[in-house]
């Protein structure tokens, strides 16, 4: 089973949310990183994985949205962002903590 591309959704999802240029660039930069940590992305909505990568990389960049905000753009649940924010946050941190513990979800 191949990994899903997730890359190909960030562009509409960034648009519609309307995010930052620097965001949406971080959100590349953090799925490249995912998928070379192995298998979390294998099995994942490929949507809900990119919500949750460029709402991550929001928060990194400090850019103010919500979670509404980012999962509406592209019909996800927050219920779903917050499960992929989870594992997208544990899996960065263990490489190179680009999230910052204090704009985290609360474990």
């Amino acid at each position: 089973m191949s990994a899903v591309d997730s890359n190909v959704y960030l562009t509409n999802i960034a648009n519609r949310a309307n995010v930052s240029q620097k965001s949406y660039r971080r959100a590349i930069e953090m799925l490249s990183i995912i998928k070379d940590g192995g298998p979390m992305s294998y099995g994942k909505d490929p949507n809900a994985l990119a919500v949750a990568t460029l709402y991550a990389a929001c928060l990194k960049e400090g850019e103010k949205v919500s979670q509404l905000q980012i999962a509406t753009a592209r019909n996800t649940s927050i219920v779903t962002l917050k499960k992929r924010f989870q594992d997208i946050r544990n899996l960065l941190y263990n490489f190179s903590s680009l999230i910052n513990s204090d704009r985290t979800i609360s474990k």
